[in-house]
């Protein structure tokens, strides 16, 4: 498994999206990268070899199982951050500063 890997996986079954919450005093910005699976034995597998991949370069992330689907996500800004400065070292982006 590799950053290659995981940028084709999300590209053809991720998403990344922004939950916005308000506050008393101001939004809060929550950014959510995901990527959903049927339920199968293999799918379980890899999106746990997926999250421990994460874990193991320092960001958080999980899986969740539904009735029918599973999903691997990485939430929080700092982990997001972590995953795109990850992406950003193997030059899959020109704009970092952008990003964040």
């Amino acid at each position: 498994m590799n950053i290659y890997f995981i940028l084709g996986l999300f590209l053809g079954d991720g998403n990344f999206n922004v939950r916005i919450r308000e506050t008393e005093t101001l939004p809060w910005f929550i950014p959510m990268f995901r990527i959903s699976q049927k339920i199968t034995d293999d799918n379980f597998n890899l999106l746990t070899n997926l999250s421990n991949f994460f874990e193991e370069r320092g960001v958080k992330s999980g899986v969740k199982k539904d009735s029918k689907i599973i999903t691997f996500f990485i939430s929080q800004i700092k982990n997001v951050k972590l995953l795109f400065s990850l992406f950003y070292s193997h030059g899959l982006f020109g704009k970092f500063d952008n990003l964040l």
